[in-house]
């Protein structure tokens, strides 16, 4: 790294006029800083071009891998097609935005809106891609293609649209299938991730970030579980995730907090002895509020722009398909599911105060983990 060849360099020029008053403390020193300033600047511009280089080389690999990946996934894609194409089926129909966008009518035959959603993902710019599914954008509007894309995600978002108009979420604009592959049409929210923003933010931008987001999610925490509601997603079978390193569901509708906790311990290891399940049931709590909770709140879904002024502010949140009614300390945990031991960002400081204060049920859920191996 550039910082610590700058760091041998000045050790090495202390050392130089440590050397040289220990030998002479009273002695001419001009000679040396004579010497000294003509190749010291020197030095100091050849390990940032270095490390300019290095950047650019760096920067260049990434560009690489990434393309890479995006010709894997197109391929993918483009294998995952039956052909010849099946009729589009509808889920939730597209928007008029969405239909104009895709140069079809409302009357064009499912057959023709499959070729017309087929050709335009195939052409827009993919802004992520994971294993089995995209993101892409075209103009105005982001496009989740997968085989194993949430339904109930679009409903999550309508609900969010009608109840919380000001929420910064994406809108859902329609969700089409064809063949195994599911398109989920939503509004594009600009910006980067706050997890690519958040190093080089000022400790003042930081902070000022930290306020938008309590904002939002004290606002998203205002809504509350409506009494004989049932706990978890807001749409489809309204049942309860819980997402860790992989997903799991609970088997029916869950009413109580009561049955929310058995519904985590229930992945309690075989091996573990009753008493000792009997232990950890004892220690989790029955009372908590049931507030609304986006459950993956985290730097990567998180996007941030810069204002006329280049302030960087909060332009929305993304990636709601874990969203639903759970216990007020489940975006809190949810958040730290994904803290490595070995990560130094100083986000894990600027979490929003909205969501802190549950350190006991924290600890309770990690002796749960311990207790899953």
């Amino acid at each position: 790294m550039a910082e610590t060849r700058y760091q041998r360099l000045n050790n090495s020029t202390a050392r130089m006029l440590s050397k040289a008053l220990e030998e002479d403390p009273a002695g001419d020193l001009e000679p040396l800083l004579h010497k000294l300033c003509a190749t010291y600047p020197k030095l100091r511009c050849d390990i940032a071009e270095r490390h300019k280089k290095k950047r650019m080389k760096l920067a260049t690999q990434e560009e690489e891998q990434k393309q890479k990946q995006k010709q894997k996934w197109k391929a993918f894609y483009l294998e995952s097609l039956p052909f010849p194409l099946p009729p589009c089926a509808i889920v939730f129909p597209p928007s008029s935005y969405v239909r104009e966008l895709l140069g079809v009518a409302d009357k064009t035959s499912p057959s023709c809106l499959s070729e017309a959603v087929v050709h335009h993902v195939a052409h827009g710019r993919t802004i992520w891609e994971g294993l089995s599914r995209s993101v892409v954008q075209l103009g105005d509007v982001a496009v989740k293609v997968g085989s194993n894309i949430e339904h109930d995600e679009h409903e999550l978002l309508r609900y969010l649209e009608e109840h919380l108009p000001d929420l910064p979420a994406p809108r859902a604009l329609g969700l089409l299938t064809v063949g195994r592959l599911s398109y989920f049409f939503m509004s594009y929210v600009p910006g980067n991730t706050l997890e690519q923003r958040w190093p080089s933010l000022s400790s003042q931008q930081k902070m000022d970030i930290r306020s938008s987001l309590n904002s939002i999610l004290a606002k998203l925490r205002s809504v509350e579980l409506s009494p004989g509601a049932p706990f978890g997603s807001l749409a489809g079978l309204r049942l309860c995730k819980d997402l860790r390193m992989d997903i799991t569901t609970s088997s029916v509708p869950i009413y109580n907090e009561a049955d929310f906790n058995d519904f985590l311990l229930s992945r309690t290891s075989s091996r573990a002895a009753q008493g000792y399940r009997r232990w950890l049931r004892s220690l989790t709590k029955d009372d908590h509020r049931i507030v609304l909770t986006h459950g993956d709140f985290h730097p990567r879904n998180i996007m941030v722009t810069d204002d006329s002024s280049g302030r960087a502010t909060v332009s929305g949140i993304i990636d709601w398909e874990a969203c639903g009614f759970y216990p007020e300390y489940w975006e809190l945990l949810k958040a730290l599911n994904t803290r490595a031991v070995v990560d130094t960002s100083d986000w894990w400081d600027h979490l929003p105060k909205c969501i802190l204060g549950y350190e006991r049920e924290i600890a309770v859920d990690h002796l749960v983990e311990q207790g899953r191996i």
